[in-house]
Order: C-alpha cells, then structure tokens, then sequence
C-alpha cells in the first residue's frame, strides 16, 4: 500500500467509527458516545504506515432509552434517510421512516440542529467503507444486522399467564427480525421469554413475566449493538493497521520493538458531563475526565519542574493542588464507589438500594463525597468533581456495572445461518480483559508489560483501561486541544458567555489556569523584561544599561522592586532580607519569572507610568495642534486682509477710470457735435449753392425759352 492510501482509509476511518458510535445530544448534535485513541504509526525516516483505533466504553443504554431532545447512534436515521428503494426491499424497511421504530421515535427528535442530513451522512458512509474496500457481503451483514435491530425494537408480547407471556405472532416487524437475524421464530421467542438455570447439574427452565421479557429484548438490542460495534472497528483496524504479509511489517514490528517508529496518538474521549439526570455512565466518564485532568495537572507540574531547575529557580515551596481525594472516592480499593459497586455486583440479590447504603456509609467521610436528606430519599449521592459538583441517581448501577450477557443471547446467535451473526458470537464469548489498552502501551519497555487480567465489572474493565492510558500518555509528549462551542443554539455570532465558562470549566481549562497561578504563571526572557519594564526605572538607571551580558542589572531589579512594595503598600516588616524576592520575582539564567503579585504590581505601575505618559503626549499634542490652529488662522487672517485691501484698491482704480473715461467722453462728445456742426453748416452752404444754381439755371432756362419761342 502507498502512504496516500493508508492516510485515505485512516481519515475515512472517521464517518464509520461516527455513523455508529456518534449520537445527538442535548449539547451537541455529534457527540462521541464512546472514547478512542487513534495511534498513527510512522517509519523511521517519516512514511506513514498504518493506524489502531481503540474505543472506550460504548454507551449501549442509549440504544432503547434516549432523553429530551436526543437521538439514537446516527447510523439508524442514516440507513432511514439513504436507502436506495431496492435496499429498502432488501431490508424490509418500506415506506418505514424514523417515526415508525421504537428506538428512533422514543423522544420524538428526528433531526439535526448543526444543518447536517443524515442522507449525506449515509453518503459518507458508504463512500468510507469503499475507501476501506470492505466486501459488499460483509457490508450487507453490518447493515441488515443494524436494520434487524430496528425490527426487533418494535417487537411485542403478550401474556400467556401472570408468570408467562410470547412473542406476539401477528406483529408485522416479526418476519424481518427473523429473516435479517436468520433465526428461527421458535428460537428468538424462547430465548426472549424464559431463562435457564442449572442447578446440581440439571437445567431448569422457567418462563419471564412480560415486563421482564421487554427488559430481555433491550438486552438483547444491547449486546448485538455492543458486538456489532467491536465487529466495525476491528474490521476497521484489520485495514488500516500493517499486514503480516506487507513488506514493511518486518521493519515496523522491529521498530517499535526497538522503539524506533515514531508514533502519534490521537486521543478523542468524552468531555466531563453533567445532566439534569445522571447515572452509571456520567461517572466513568467524569471519573475518566478527573483522572486526565490530574495527569495533565501532574505533566504541568513537571514542566514547571524542569524549567525552575533549569533556570535556577527554587520550586520546592511551590504546591500544586491535586484532586487524589476525589479520584480516591471513585476507585479506591475497598472503599471507592466503583469498589464498592463491584462488591455489591458479586452478592447475589443486591440492589440499587444496597449500594446506595454502602456507599453513604463508607464515602461519609470524604470531603468531596455529599448526600442530603432529599438525595437520600431518591437514592442520590454528590460528588464535587474539579469542575463543579455532579448529583448521580444511582438507579441501574448495579445492572449497568454487570453487563451480563443473557446465556439466551448467545443461543439466538449461535442458531443464526447468518455467518455475521453467528462470528458476533465469537466477540461476546471473549474474556473482558484490557488487552487492547495493553497492547502497544510501553513500547520501548514490552518484555516488562504486566500480565493480562479478566475483568467481570464494566467499573473495574474501564478503570483497568484507563491506568493503562495514563501509563501510554505519561510516555509521550502530550499536547491538548480544547474544544468550545460560543452558544447552544449552533448558530452564527452569538456568543453566550455563562455556556462558553461552564465549557472551560468542564474542559480542566479554568483548573489549569488555577494551576498555573499557584507557581509563577508569567515569565519573561531578560530582554523582554528590560524592554518592557525599564521605563518604571529609566530616571534612576540613566543611560546604564539594564541588560548585559551576565544577565539584569541588580540596580534594575532593585529599583523597581521597591517600587512594587511602594505600589502595593507592603509594610517594612514584611519585607525580607532579599527584597527582590519578597516582591515575588525570582531572576533566572535566562528568564524572569513573576508570581502573579509581582506581575501585577509591575503591570499597574507600568500602566500607571503610560497613562500619565498618555496625559503628556496628549497635552503636547493638543498644544501643537492648537498652535496649528493658530498659525492657520493668522495666515488666514493675513490673507483675508490682503484680500480686502485688494478689493479697495481695485475699487480705487475703477474710480480713478471711470472719471478718466468720463472726462474722454466728454470729449468725445464734444468732438463728435463739433464734427456734426460743420458738417451741418457745410450741407447748407453746400444746400444754398445749390439753390442759387437751381435759381439761376432757371432763369437761363426760362430767358432761353423765351428767345427761342420768339424767333420763330
């Protein structure tokens, strides 16, 4: 196989490992129903070779029982929603929707808030287990054992006797249980409504009351879940892990003999969980957050350890808070909850009831073990866990810790013609021992690994598991991710304060602040310290310098240390010989390390100095700009006065021409009458010459005429 193949199939790993192990709850609508821890194994020079995936308790009482506002496993709304019709013919669901199946309607919530289809969910399902090439057969068997288990939920009976009852012969979901399961009508009804019992060698079969048969049938859904879900992920492992046959298989057995192959392990567990009701499951999984939370508190303080020793720091006064008491109430031999659940699941005939009095008598006295008259009489206990107090109900604990497989069970599998079936079979009849958590913990140590142990409680299974986590993570360089939604609504810019602290707090967050304020949470290396801190003593240090080559400056130190005791008024008396210290600074090799006294001395001192700072540069800056103002607003003035002395002077000049162009009309005037005169008095002179010629033309004519007529 290539490495881009075998990251393809651990990466689509993720939807199978979810379809069937992923669920709605009232907080999230893909929460992880069970724990897992993904190991990615590498070779040596950096190529991906192949994963394991281990799973931590399964939370099967999800199956026949779902709360407000939740849903079952995905997997079921999957196969409703994507079905293609012949598949839907093929596994008997028909027109059969969500609404139809008592383990899919119990609280009457079908979809998903987040926006996300179950159908495109189913999509990539199937488009996963192509990746990781499963047979279509083996696939099919998954499916039509997930599909019989719809059937069986609606299954009925009916009563024979007060003491006895059967299966009802007319329910219509009958015929598919027994075809999808390959069983026999007479098999699944005698095994669902009696139980045997040997006694002196002899077998002794007795009928179930209907109630008990119904509690028989949800067992039953149970344990076929459970199985089915180890069946996934083991043929999950059996293609993502390296072969026998692959050709790196000798180098990788040999690398993490040697402890050679670099290794990256994903853990993904439940986050810490506290409900209106809580019961078996909420404890192993807050007990599982307790447990982390003080292995992560311990890896801090060792962290811390090892950077005060290495800078020279004294850390032997420096205590960590540890929360061993509340992990003592939970599974300390003897006298812990889950011990004392595992005594009271070997007696027979012991209640709930039985384990509630043992409890209350023997945790009385743990401080972080309360009941009150009111818890006692629902047969409540509180515990005060790191992140808040948890009430558990301790109805179905004994039950629940047993998780006994029915010997009926079996029989119904072992009678199957399904082949699927009947290996399911082979899972349920293994010994419950920490095998898979023992596996590959202490790798580079495996010739010392302790011996395997069986296990007959759920409890003492799962606090194997998780000793055996711890071990792996305390040989690794763990890192954390954490996890938090802004509100429960899962819609966009909204931010809910009061969810999102609730959040950090269950998520070890607020704890591990609180662990971190206990030492010394800030520090600085010497530069960044001078850097930011040097103003507070610039008046007394001159131009010296407060960093050189052999580290601070003792001056440096000193002078704004005083200055802390002057700020937060600490009296003389309580001022050591080594003022530095009493102040709660402590100089390392390289680095300054502050308790948070210190830090926040220096912090109001330094914002004090910036604000009057601030006050100054204001006072400059209103100033320059004032006089900015002003000087704009004398030039302004300056040339407004230009202006107007322009606008006079103009006016001035007009006046001057317009006097001047009067004075040249005038004359004009004057010039143009004198010329109209003289041409007026040379017309009639010119008009009297004429007339005078007129006249004596006339009087030529007329003697003329008159010399004329008289000669004739």
């Amino acid at each position: 196989r290539t490495s881009t193949s075998v990251e393809q199939q651990v990466i689509q790993s993720n939807p199978i490992l979810e379809s069937f192990g992923n669920a709605r709850t009232v907080r999230n609508d893909n929460s992880s129903r069970f724990g897992k821890f993904i190991e990615i194994q590498f070779t040596k020079s950096g190529n991906l070779m192949g994963a394991n995936i281990e799973t931590y308790l399964l939370e099967k009482g999800r199956l026949m029982n779902q709360g407000p506002s939740e849903r079952n496993f995905h997997i079921f709304y999957e196969v409703l929603s994507g079905f293609s019709a012949a598949d839907r013919d093929k596994f008997f669901l028909g027109k059969y929707e969500a609404t139809d199946f008592k383990m899919t309607s119990q609280s009457g919530t079908f979809d998903r808030r987040d926006g996300v289809k179950d159908i495109d969910t189913y999509n990539l399902f199937r488009k996963a287990i192509s990746c990781m090439k499963f047979a279509n057969d083996h696939v099919n068997s998954i499916l039509s054992v997930v599909c019989g288990l719809l059937h069986a939920s609606n299954l009925d009976f009916v009563e024979v006797t007060e003491d006895s009852c059967k299966l009802l012969d007319s329910n219509k979901f009958l015929g598919p249980v027994l075809k999808l399961f390959g069983v026999t009508e007479d098999t699944l009804g005698t095994s669902l409504t009696s139980y045997s019992t040997s006694i002196g060698g002899e077998t002794i079969v007795r009928k179930l009351k209907k109630e008990k048969a119904e509690h028989a049938l949800q067992g039953f859904v149970k344990v076929v879940y459970g199985a089915l879900f180890t069946s996934v992920v083991r043929s999950t492992n059996a293609v993502i892990s390296v072969k026998e046959g692959d050709s790196t298989s000798t180098m990788r057995r040999s690398s993490l003999l040697l402890g050679q192959a670099a290794i990256i392990g994903v853990l993904d567990i439940f986050g810490f969980e506290s409900f209106k009701k809580n019961s078996f499951e909420q404890l192993c999984i807050n007990y599982c957050n307790e447990s982390l939370q003080q292995q992560f508190n311990k890896y801090m303080f060792l962290q811390e350890k090892e950077e005060y020793e290495r800078e020279g720091i004294e850390w032997a006064s420096v205590t960590f808070p540890d929360n061993q008491p509340v992990l003592d109430l939970i599974d300390k031999k003897g006298t812990g909850i889950i011990s004392i659940l595992n005594d009271a699941c070997k007696v027979a005939g012991s209640s709930d009831i039985s384990f509630a009095n043992a409890i209350y008598k023997s945790c009385d006295s743990n401080p972080n073990f309360s009941v009150s008259k009111r818890q006692k009489n629902y047969w409540c206990f509180q515990v005060d866990h790191f992140a808040g107090p948890v009430e558990y109900e301790t109805a179905g604990f004994v039950e629940k810790n047993k998780d006994e497989i029915p010997k009926e069970t079996t029989v119904i599998l072992k009678s199957s013609t399904n082949s699927f079936m009947r290996s399911l079979v082979d899972i349920l009849s293994e010994p419950v021992v920490a095998k898979e958590g023992m596996r590959r913990s202490l790798i580079t140590d495996r010739r010392r690994r302790p011996p395997l142990k069986k296990f007959n409680t759920i409890g003492s299974y799962f606090t194997e598991q998780l000793k055996l986590l711890r071990v792996r993570i305390d040989s690794t360089n763990p890192h954390y991710i954490r996890c938090v939604k802004p509100n429960a609504e899962l819609v966009p810019k909204k931010y809910d304060a009061v969810s999102v602290t609730e959040q950090l707090k269950g998520a070890g967050v607020l704890e591990a602040l609180r662990v971190s304020r206990v030492g010394f949470p800030h520090r600085f290396k010497h530069s960044q310290f001078a850097d930011r801190y040097r103003i507070l003593a610039a008046r007394e240090m001159g131009k010296a310098q407060c960093v050189s080559g052999e580290g601070l400056s003792e001056t440096f130190v000193q002078t704004i240390s005083k200055k802390i005791c002057e700020y937060d008024q600490i009296p003389k008396n309580k001022i050591g010989e080594d003022i530095v210290k009493s102040v709660g600074i402590h100089v390392g090799k390289t680095k300054v390390f502050l308790k948070i006294g210190a830090y926040s001395g220096l912090e109001g001192l330094r914002s004090a100095f910036m604000a009057d700072a601030v006050v100054v540069i204001q006072a400059k800056t209103r100033q320059n700009i004032m006089k900015e103002r002003y000087q704009s607003i004398q030039l302004a003035n300056l040339k407004l006065q230009c202006l107007a002395r322009r606008m006079l002077a103009v006016k001035v000049v007009d006046d001057v021409r317009m006097k001047r162009a009067n004075k040249a009309a005038l004359r004009l005037q004057c010039w143009v009458r004198v010329m109209r005169a003289v041409k007026l008095v040379e017309r009639i002179k010119k008009e009297e010459a004429a007339l005078i010629i007129q006249t004596v033309w006339r009087e030529y004519k007329s003697v003329w005429n008159k010399f004329i007529d008289h000669g004739r």
